[in-house]
């Protein structure tokens, strides 16, 4: 995976699909409400989808032997598409020989058809967003579905679902208590889930919830509150054997999810539909993205394309022609360093220490002197000599992954500091090796 002169690349597909019921209060990412589109929108979306997986697959494979490893079909709320369209998007991918292949759903949209769709495709995983079981706190979140929908739903997995079976839960909702955050999780005892998210609440601009809180109209809890509600969470999960292995994801032994685990490691991947993202070799798009008028600066020297589609239906329909108007980033060096280390340490194994020089010529301790053993001091690291396996990691400690971007502004500070001698690397940037994938 690390040389760049093996013929193979393993890569991880992931498809957004970007219809909901209803976009719930607290949501940042990028979806509409699937009343709005027309079928034959619906439709052209899920044929430009498979064309764009088609295309840049093609593309990459010129190259290179493109090994799929990971799919994942998020959004928005893959079972809200029609179950014909959902069909003819599954089916394109079935066969594939995944190591793993979730599809995202809601409990509301939840039914035994989807459940046979994806289960005749070959999906192995389902993560299903629960959040909670209260339905006053549902109803402020604005979430589509009821207490009753997920109850629904969950009976309905346990009876017809045999693969695995992720859940997502949200710790830190106005109002909530220690108490009503386990019997959320209460129901992890109901069927065999092996994966289940703790997410804290958070406060994003742009989403409804903050202009309510902005306006007055919602009062968020104080940040020791949320703590300790999602503490409360973590300690159910754990006595029920779950390994809390990234900052907010929790699995029974051997259950990780596989592509979110390469997203953390920034292993390539391939993003289609509106608003999904790709991180790809960039010698491999060159050719491809210039003939489309897509030339951008950085793009020969630097290893790592970053490819961003619209966050519009209508413009990404325009198609293959205009390259479904997407935007293409050269990612610097220094930017690259600072994106493995923040998505790396948010694992409990934290980041091998020879894979980090592998990809940047150089050791943690040569490019910021003396931080790591700080950290180390301060309670928020561990020895890197401590070891996963027969390998030596940067680990943080659970302290230190609960104030990780805290951290990793320590990180960019050092990183941009052109009279830091120790840095030369990142002072001159061309001189920062990075060989990836």
């Amino acid at each position: 995976m690390e040389n760049p002169n093996h013929s193979s690349l393993p890569l991880s597909l992931y498809i957004h699909v970007p219809l909901c019921a209803g976009k719930c209060l607290y949501c940042d990412f990028f979806s509409v409400p699937r009343a709005t589109v027309s079928a034959p929108v619906e439709q052209s979306l899920v044929a430009q989808t498979i064309e764009q997986a088609r295309f840049f697959l093609e593309t990459l494979g010129r190259e290179r032997d493109v090994h799929l490893e990971t799919l994942y079909v998020g959004g928005g709320t893959p079972s809200a598409l029609s179950r014909e369209n959902l069909d003819r998007l599954l089916s394109e991918f079935r066969g594939t020989g995944w190591q793993e292949w979730t599809v995202e759903a809601n409990p509301e949209s939840i039914d035994e058809e989807f459940l046979d769709v994806c289960g005749q495709a070959g999906v192995s995983r389902l993560s299903v967003g629960i959040q909670t079981m209260d339905e006053a706190r549902l109803g402020l979140l604005r979430r589509p579905g009821s207490r009753r929908d997920n109850e629904r739903a969950l009976e309905l997995l346990r009876a017809r679902w045999t693969g695995d079976l992720s859940l997502d839960f949200i710790a830190g909702i106005p109002g909530q208590s220690a108490a009503d955050v386990r019997a959320d999780l209460s129901v992890l005892d109901v069927l065999p889930v092996s994966h289940a998210s703790l997410y804290s609440l958070t406060l994003e601009p742009g989403t409804g919830l903050f202009e309510q809180v902005q306006a007055g109209g919602i009062a968020m809890n104080e940040p020791e509150c949320d703590e300790e509600l999602w503490f409360a969470g973590k300690d159910e999960m754990e006595r029920r054997g779950f390994e809390n292995y990234e900052i907010s994801n929790f699995c029974l032994p051997g259950k990780a999810s596989k592509h979110n685990l390469r997203y953390w490691n920034l292993e390539p991947y391939l993003g289609v539909g509106p608003g999904a993202v790709s991180t790809l070799p960039a010698q491999l798009l060159r050719g491809v993205l210039e003939a489309h008028g897509k030339a951008v600066s950085g793009l020969s020297e630097h290893p790592v394309c970053r490819l961003s589609n619209p966050e519009s239906i209508e413009g990404y329909l325009v198609g293959r022609e205009k390259l479904w108007e997407m935007e293409v980033e050269a990612i610097q060096p220094r930017d690259f360093l600072i994106e493995n280390l923040m998505m790396g340490l948010r694992l409990a194994a934290g980041i091998p220490a020879d894979r980090l020089e592998r990809r940047f010529g150089r050791s943690f301790e040569e490019l910021f002197p003396g931080l790591w053993q700080r950290w180390v001091q301060r309670g928020l690291a561990q020895p890197v000599e401590q070891s996963v396996g027969s390998h030596s990691c940067l680990r943080l400690s659970e302290s230190g992954r609960l104030i990780l971007n805290s951290l990793m502004g320590e990180v960019a500070d050092r990183a941009r500091d052109p009279l830091l001698a120790a840095l030369p690397a990142l002072g001159a940037l061309p001189a920062l090796e990075v060989r990836w994938p």
